[in-house]
Parts: structure tokens; sequence; C-alpha cells
């Protein structure tokens, strides 16, 4: 019998923000995104009010610093704050192999500074076409409406070109470096990208 095999996939992606929805009966008015869209709104607010809970949990140990992975034998998670008060999230299925032994979880293949990785590019992707998620929530007088809708035009379009179990230590640097230049020409311009970066907040 051979034995049969699931890849590294996205199992939920989400943003929240942790100002909205304080009162009893309005924890959905915190949830910015949630894919896939088609969960049950209980379903999203009990993994956003998990993740939350670990976040604020894991701040007693460092305020500076937010939890950034979660295992278990399943899945992964993975917690950024790209923004103050802004939260996103990615939960990812463990590999596995079925035989006739039964079903073992391979988790020792998803690399948690990859999957970081695609969460931190899936913000910066962002951000480079639309602003940061503050400066749209401002502009609009603090309505989640437009955020929300260009969110979702955004991630619901981004997503499913994400190829988890393809991604390796390339999407952590974010690609190569390669200019075929002489050395001065390759400083002159580096300096350039350098001070066009540090002057250019979207970049």
């Amino acid at each position: 019998m051979m034995s049969d095999q699931t890849e590294l996939s996205l199992k939920h992606f989400y943003v929240f923000n942790e100002c909205f929805g304080k009162n009893e009966g309005e924890e959905e008015q915190k949830i910015m995104y949630y894919f896939p869209p088609k969960v049950k709104m209980d379903d999203k607010m009990k993994n956003v009010g998990l993740s939350e809970a670990i976040i604020q949990f894991t701040k007693t140990f460092s305020k500076k610093r937010c939890c950034e992975s979660l295992h278990s034998e399943k899945t992964r998670h993975y917690y950024f704050s790209p923004e103050v008060n802004f939260y996103m999230v990615m939960t990812v299925n463990v590999p596995t192999r079925t035989s006739v032994e039964g079903k073992t979880y391979h988790g020792d293949e998803v690399q948690d500074s990859v999957c970081l990785a695609v969460v931190k590019q899936a913000y910066l992707m962002y951000r480079l076409f639309h602003g940061t998620f503050s400066s749209l929530l401002d502009s609009s007088g603090g309505d989640t409406t437009p955020l929300k809708q260009r969110l979702e035009s955004f991630f619901n379009r981004h997503l499913p070109t994400i190829k988890l179990q393809h991604c390796d230590i390339m999407d952590i640097f974010q690609g190569v470096q390669f200019l075929p230049l002489d050395k001065q020409t390759f400083l002159h311009i580096q300096c350039f990208v350098n001070l066009l970066e540090a002057r250019t907040a979207a970049l």
C-alpha cells in the first residue's frame, strides 16, 4: 500500500485590530479581514479571540516583542504586528504522511522563519500598493469599512498565489541582490537605493 501525503498549506489568515470590539457582543468589529471568507463568524471570533489572548499573555513576559509562533501537532500559528494595535495571523496545516501504521505529522518540515517571512511580505506588498492600515483608517474617520474592503480586495487575490510548500530561504531575504556592474557603479546605485528606502516609507 502506497502512503498518502499532504503538503504544507494555508488554513487561516486574518487581520484584526485590538482596539475595536471591546464590548460584549461586538467582538466581530475587531476583525478587519479573514481568509477563507466562508468560515462561520463564531469560528472567526473564536480564532481571533484565542490569538488575542495568546498575544496578551506573552506580553506579560516581554512588552517590546509579541509572540511570533505557536506550535501544535497539526498546525502552526504565526503572529506579526505590522502597526500599532494591528495584528496579522497566519495558520498553516502541518504536512502529513498516511501509511498502514496511521497518519503522522511532520512539523519538522515547517520552518518558522520562512512562514513569518511570508506574513511580513504579504504586509509589505499591501503597503506598497495601498499604504498603511492606519492611514486609511485615519482618513476615513475611524470607519473600518473602507479598510475592510481594501484588505478583502487585495488579500483575496494575493493569498491564493502563495505556494507555501515552495517557500524557502529566498523568501526570508526577499530575493538576491545582483547587479552586473563594476564596483564603483554598484556602490553608487546601492547608496541611491538605501537613500530612497530611508526617505520613502512605502518602500
